[in-house]
């Protein structure tokens, strides 16, 4: 598998994956809320997650991730999206 829509389509076919599929809606109100539309803003600003996915440089998403869950915003909803796959 060479793009990333293979590797998550992949997952999507995992037990967790199907888990995850079944919290659509929950995982939709959360991203809809004010901290998911702030990460949201802040990833289309910055273009670095885009580009780093585009270009199949890992380095570079993981990095993108990080610098958004050291932001309060990212943090919480990072939590949220942890509490929800209990």
């Amino acid at each position: 598998m060479d793009n990333w829509a293979d590797k998550a389509q992949e997952y999507l076919n995992t037990e967790k994956g199907k888990k995850l599929m079944g919290k659509k809606d929950d995982i939709a109100r959360i991203a809809d809320s004010p901290d998911g539309q702030r990460v949201k803003n802040m990833l289309e600003k910055s273009g670095s997650l885009d580009k780093a996915i585009s270009t199949g440089d890992t380095s570079a998403v993981q990095a993108a991730i990080k610098n958004i869950l050291n932001t309060k915003e990212g943090a919480r909803l990072a939590q949220q999206l942890k509490d929800l796959m209990k």
